[in-house]
């Protein structure tokens, strides 16, 4: 090892990911005679033959094969080393693009962010709120919040957390409708329903049991926040998400009924563009967001 430089392992990686010696150099910004002396001084080294070289092409030999599928990860974990350090020793700046359905930005990622901005005051950040799968790429979104199952499984994803629903209703509207003790009971009230893949069908979970309901009421919407205004109104009995009820239901304002009963866990997942080098903002908000959810 002491006849081998780390540069020269670089060298031979950054060959080997780019497929040449030109676009190698122009990588690590050196010249191309420098790159070919230092695979030549590496193979040197080793004693074997890395690369099939010729004017027009260059292979890996079986040798070269195993050594880079060796050295790969390793210099991978070097340059991470590397921008792990440089992101906490430089002032984060620049425009970091999120996008997260409306209702979680305001009640769970908004007093997040926040935290974040005083941070690193030089971030600027751009939200785009939306429950559609936006195109991560297409868009120039850096980050996004998703709830639900994952559809794309190109991107880069960590899971955070999980939600679940809960069944609420006014004090009000409990007044005025038949007694709801059992799932079943909902059915025969009007309800607040989620329009976005439920089609009045109520999934309902409590320890093994897993039971569908037929849900009606006179308002649909694809809201879960606009839904717990109208439950708030009586309009009917509403499966929202725990953290939108939070307050209502501890100033009394709604009123948690089938108590255990719940949609079940929602998984909630921080997405990224699949890309070899995530930008030092995007890794920073990352590493924050997951700590904190």
């Amino acid at each position: 090892m002491t006849d081998i430089d780390l540069n020269q392992i670089l060298t031979f990686v950054k060959v080997v990911d780019s497929g040449s010696f030109t676009k190698a150099a122009e990588q690590l910004k050196q010249p191309k005679s420098r790159i070919s002396r230092r695979l030549a001084a590496l193979e040197k080294a080793l004693g074997t033959q890395l690369i099939y070289r010729t004017t027009r092409q260059m292979q890996l030999t079986e040798t070269g094969k195993d050594y880079y599928q060796r050295c790969a990860p390793l210099i991978q974990d070097l340059e991470n080393a590397n921008n792990a350090m440089t992101s906490h020793s430089v002032e984060l700046s620049g425009v970091l693009r999120l996008t997260a359905p409306e209702d979680y930005a305001k009640m769970i990622l908004a007093p997040l962010l926040e935290e974040f901005l005083k941070k690193h005051p030089k971030i600027k950040i751009e939200l785009v709120l939306s429950g559609a799968y936006l195109d991560l790429v297409k868009e120039s979104i850096d980050v996004a919040i998703r709830i639900g199952t994952l559809k794309d499984a190109s991107m880069k994803s960590k899971r955070l957390s999980s939600i679940s629903s809960i069944v609420v209703a006014s004090p009000g509207f409990l007044e005025k409708n038949p007694a709801i003790t059992k799932p079943e009971h909902l059915e025969q009230v009007p309800c607040l329903n989620f329009n976005v893949g439920q089609k009045n069908r109520w999934r309902l979970v409590k320890d093994k049991q897993d039971i569908r309901i037929k849900a009606n009421g006179s308002v649909e919407a694809n809201s879960p926040e606009l839904l717990y205004h109208f439950a708030l109104y009586g309009r009917g009995a509403s499966l929202i998400p725990e953290f939108l009820c939070r307050d209502a239901l501890q100033s009394g304002k709604l009123v948690h009924i089938l108590k255990g009963w719940t949609s079940g866990a929602i998984p909630v997942h921080l997405l990224t563009p699949a890309q070899k080098d995530i930008p030092a903002k995007t890794k920073a908000f990352m590493e924050f967001a997951s700590a904190r959810l």
